[in-house]
């Protein structure tokens, strides 16, 4: 089973080294002026994950977080075909991080639910 500090060591890798590579690799990021491809990755999410409704402003509030000064157009204009690409690898990346069960349950016993929702309160800390 996988633990949850290896799932954030995991994530961590993801969110830093790996999206600055997969920024480059997909063309979202050409030459790095302002924004890496870690800092245009974590305003996103972490942007639209405290507010689902952010504005562009709010965005680029959001990545003086990360002591990157850019401007609500700077942001729209990294809205790309190349964004959304960079965007679906890192998708697949975080998608390939998995949690195992201990033991595996039953077919039978899954099989009389029509569906089956999973929850988890837990929390795991990402760089400042």
């Amino acid at each position: 089973m996988m633990s949850v500090s290896h799932v954030e060591q995991c994530l961590k890798h993801i969110l830093e080294e790996r999206a600055n590579l997969l920024a480059h690799e997909t063309g979202c990021i050409q030459r790095q002026r302002k924004f890496s491809g870690a800092d245009l990755l974590q305003t996103l999410v972490f942007g639209w994950l405290s507010h689902p409704d952010a504005s562009l402003e709010t965005l680029a509030s959001v990545a003086t977080l990360r002591e990157v000064e850019v401007t609500d157009t700077a942001i729209h204009k990294r809205f790309t075909p190349a964004c959304a690409q960079f965007l679906h690898a890192i998708l697949e990346e975080m998608t390939s991080v998995i949690v195992e069960a201990d033991r595996e349950v039953p077919l039978e016993l899954v099989s009389r639910f029509e569906a089956i929702v999973l929850e988890d309160s837990s929390t795991v800390a990402l760089p400042a």
